[in-house]
């Protein structure tokens, strides 16, 4: 994975906070996974495996009590 994306991650993390919109989240979350230039084939595999780590706080604590 790229440093870079990385970095991007961690600036963009989702905190299911009042005033934080999900639907925004995700469409960045999407066009940051875009970026790193996946084939059809690896995408839902890399959604599902950066997915959690774009999330924090509330929205990590939801995300975890999810059935796998």
């Amino acid at each position: 994975m790229k440093p870079i994306l990385l970095s991007l991650i961690a600036t963009n993390q989702f905190t299911r906070l009042d005033h934080k919109d999900p639907y925004n989240h995700l469409t960045t979350f999407y066009e940051l996974c875009g970026t790193m230039g996946i084939s059809r084939e690896d995408e839902e595999a890399i959604y599902l495996i950066l997915f959690p780590v774009f999330l924090i706080g509330k929205a990590k604590i939801w995300s975890q009590s999810q059935p796998n």
